[in-house]
């Protein structure tokens, strides 16, 4: 597989990933993701050459090449669900990031004394919210983010979720930073085994199950014995 045809699998290394030298082990962050990114890189090139292997071969019919090739799929299906289970320290190193970002909300009962006073159309709120941001009024942001229906519109979920990122930003910065650099390596890992998966997922459609037993012996050559009751029926 040459650069072109691994770019069009994996596309662009993230710049920040592309700074971290090759570790030789790593257990998490950004050198976990540069490992398996790697590692995924290597599995779809050392496939491609078995798949090219397989479809080249003169010893096997077609049936055989459709053996061979559905087995090595699954095998190295099987290497992709290993890095993926290696992935998963970088989920948990999100989800911690995520713990850490959680912002403290005021007792119930001041909410409820400034919701009657918010904009009841979510377009006021959202400008609101921002104002307030500006001016780290952060009893009024809680106030419009728990804003119930019964007063009103609200912010719309998806631009309420980008103000509350906004919100730790500001409020904090240090958490945020580090939830921002959690997010990135857990997809950069993650993007590049699911490209992998997807190559071989490509490769595999329509392949037959190399563990199916339909009671049949097929030999290396693709030859296929029937079995004796098999054979009787092919003969009636």
């Amino acid at each position: 597989m040459d650069r072109i045809e691994r770019m069009a699998i994996f596309g662009d290394e993230p710049e920040f990933l592309a700074e971290v030298a090759l570790p030789v082990g790593a257990s998490g962050g950004p050198g976990l993701a540069k490992i398996l990114r790697h590692r995924a890189m290597v599995a779809v090139d050392e496939f491609d050459r078995a798949a090219a292997e397989i479809q080249n071969s003169a010893d096997l019919t077609d049936s055989g090449k459709a053996k061979h090739l559905a087995r090595a799929v699954k095998d190295y299906q099987v290497r992709l669900g290993e890095m993926e289970d290696n992935g998963k320290a970088l989920v948990r190193e999100l989800e911690q990031a995520r713990a850490r970002c959680k912002t403290s909300q005021p007792d119930q009962t001041v909410l409820a004394a400034i919701w009657p006073e918010l904009p009841k159309d979510g377009l006021a709120l959202k400008v609101l919210y921002q104002n307030c941001l500006n001016q780290s009024d952060f009893l009024t942001i809680a106030a419009i983010e728990t804003f119930p229906v019964a007063f009103g519109d609200g912010v719309p979920a998806d631009d309420l979720a980008e103000l509350k990122r906004e919100r730790l930003a500001v409020e904090m910065p240090d958490a945020f930073a580090a939830l921002v650099a959690a997010e990135a390596t857990a997809e950069a890992a993650d993007r590049a085994l699911q490209a992998a998966r997807q190559h071989l997922d490509d490769v595999g459609r329509d392949l037959p199950d190399p563990d199916h037993d339909t009671g049949q012996t097929v030999g290396d050559d693709g030859i296929v014995t029937l079995t004796p009751s098999q054979a009787q029926e092919a003969r009636a």
